[in-house]
């Protein structure tokens, strides 16, 4: 009963402390369901919601997410604004669609990052990335966050590896 009671103070803590999605963020991108903007929450982790369908997208981290206006996606049926995705030093940019780096499909090929084969050589590169990867979470991307046959990833290929 006490705390029944004094449920109005815990509100007000909460509220002081934290703030609800839809009053955050600045319109960034539009999203390819609703054709309205996403909102850019910069996190950590950074991500972009959608107010109307109350949809979340997760960003990948270890890079910095900039606008990239006009350009839609062109897998089949998605239709989202593009952002960019740039990572490294001196930086290198990716395109990065925010509904396909969350709903990759299968027939694109392995999801960066979730490498399970070694080159030979490489085993010590690998192991700091790894650790890296442990620390930061699953959606630490130092490379393209897209898989090598996405659609929207072999339009831009010149040359392959």
């Amino acid at each position: 009963n006490y705390f029944v009671d004094n449920i109005n103070k815990m509100d007000v803590l909460f509220g002081s402390s934290f703030a609800k999605l839809q009053d955050v963020g600045k319109p960034f991108t539009r999203c390819g369901l609703t054709r309205r903007y996403l909102q850019f929450i910069t996190g950590p982790p950074p991500r972009l919601y959608n107010k109307t369908t109350e949809t979340v997208y997760v960003l990948p981290i270890g890079g910095e997410i900039k606008q990239w206006t006009g350009r839609n996606c062109p897998v089949e049926g998605c239709n989202f604004e593009l952002c960019l995705y740039s990572v490294g030093a001196p930086p290198r940019t990716f395109p990065l669609c925010p509904n396909c780096f969350n709903n990759p499909k299968p027939e694109w090929g392995q999801i960066p990052g979730e490498d399970t084969t070694t080159a030979p050589g490489d085993e010590e590169d690998e192991n700091k990335e790894r650790n890296i990867r442990r620390m930061a979470g699953k959606n630490m991307i130092r490379e393209c966050p897209h898989p090598d046959k996405m659609p929207l990833i072999e339009e831009m290929t010149v040359s392959p590896d």
